[in-house]
């Protein structure tokens, strides 16, 4: 961890991280009515900023159509939403990983995945089941299928939880904008420059702390995003508040930390938008 006075610096609580309602409404006031995504009868999103980027990485729904969305982060070194949709589309055939949907940093949106169709983005062996209950909302309760056939999976471009190691020359040389202490960086798994794979360096005033642990901060374009299509599978299939809250963490706590406690519960940003479609 930081020095105490730096640690002041970038201290944010999970109230403070929230992306407060006054925002978003700024947000959505910046943009016109071409802003809106609709969703067509093959489950595939259309709208401004918004690339289809098909998969053959998709199997059969439990139901017509995704009953709920879980929220994702995933670090692309930068790549984007559209070029990391692609570069999965691409994969070998028999590494299944696949997601719905792709929203990044600038808030461009990609999709691979038909809305009436399932991905592979939450199939791990140690993944929690679900069951749905009478009133249509999913729980963990008696869980009798898995995550990936009944709910959509949204990768958020970000690097995650973040932890400050000492930096290497390479790392030194991007100054004072990344440098803590003058010798130190903030950098995602694997959080070490002694392996083959480089972590990813994260400016100083995009970390947040919450707690003990450092995350990297979402944007206001993602988090715009992520409102649209939020909004638009709500308003397509009428899925329950609670369905749209699902985080991967929350069914497979013991390997995954995504999408991050900024993201996530009472006054994240996903409350927010959820207050914002849910009036």
């Amino acid at each position: 961890m930081t020095d105490e006075a730096t640690r002041r610096a970038l201290e944010l609580t999970a109230a403070t991280a929230q992306i407060a309602i006054d925002a978003l409404d700024q947000l959505h006031q910046a943009h016109d009515a071409d802003d809106v995504i609709e969703i067509d009868a093959d489950g595939f999103m259309h709208g401004t900023g918004v690339t289809i980027v098909r998969s053959d990485r998709k199997g059969k729904l439990r139901f017509p159509n995704v009953i709920g969305a879980m929220w994702h982060f995933t670090d692309t070194r930068g790549a984007g939403a559209v070029n990391l949709a692609k570069r999965i589309a691409a994969y070998d055939p028999n590494k299944q990983r696949s997601c719905h949907a792709w929203i990044d940093a600038p808030g461009e949106i990609a999709q691979s995945i038909s809305f009436e169709a399932s991905s592979w983005h939450a199939g791990s062996a140690t993944a929690k089941r679900l069951a749905r209950a009478a009133n249509g909302e999913l729980t963990l309760v008696g869980g009798a299928f898995g995550a990936n056939s009944a709910i959509a999976g949204i990768e958020l471009e970000n690097a995650g939880e973040l932890k400050l190691v000492k930096a290497d020359a390479k790392a030194a040389a991007r100054g004072a904008a990344y440098l803590v202490g003058g010798t130190s960086v903030w950098c995602s798994w694997p959080w070490s420059f002694a392996k083959p794979e480089r972590p990813t360096l994260v400016p100083i005033d995009e970390v947040v702390i919450v707690g003990d642990t450092a995350w990297h901060k979402y944007t206001e374009p993602q988090i715009h995003g992520a409102f649209r299509v939020a909004s638009a599978l709500v308003q397509t299939y009428e899925i329950p508040r609670s369905n749209m809250e699902w985080g991967h963490s929350m069914v497979d706590p013991g390997r995954r930390t995504d999408p991050g406690p900024s993201w996530l519960g009472k006054g994240g940003h996903l409350d927010a938008i959820l207050d914002k479609i849910y009036v």
